[in-house]
């Protein structure tokens, strides 16, 4: 299964990367950023040959539903079979793709799967928890 993270600035690149540093490094991944003063056809461009250039599986990433990204996403996403984007993407989203999508098959089961994890992974913390469980993370996750 592929997948292509599509962000604005360079955080595409950059949450790729730190991703990698933890789950190691990823084969057929494309990162694409929309950066100030892109070329919005040669990113639309890429879009496309990423998405629809592909006979495997699509999962796209992007930051923002309805940001540049998304929207010239879109429309590649919804021609191609077997494609789905999720939005809100974050470094814990990635590293569930990376860690399962060799044992999910299902592309419904594989996006629900990130999805969830993406929500899992935003929580609060604040002086005000001090009643429930402490966990010290010392060694990272």
């Amino acid at each position: 299964m592929k997948l292509v993270i599509c962000t604005h600035g360079k955080s595409a690149k950059e949450l790729l990367e730190s991703a990698e540093m933890i789950a190691g490094k990823q084969d057929n991944v494309v990162s694409l950023d929309f950066t100030d003063g892109c070329d919005l056809e040669e990113l639309k461009s890429n879009l496309k040959k990423e998405i629809l250039g592909d006979n495997n599986s699509v999962i796209v990433m992007v930051d923002l539903k309805g940001g540049t990204p998304f929207n010239l996403a879109f429309p590649f996403v919804i021609e191609k079979e077997n494609c789905q984007m999720i939005t809100g993407v974050n470094v814990a989203m990635l590293i569930e793709f990376f860690l399962s999508r060799t044992s999910i098959e299902s592309i419904d089961q594989l996006v629900d799967s990130v999805i969830e994890c993406g929500k899992e992974s935003i929580d609060k913390i604040s002086n005000l928890n001090q009643d429930k469980e402490n966990e010290i993370f010392d060694d990272g996750i």
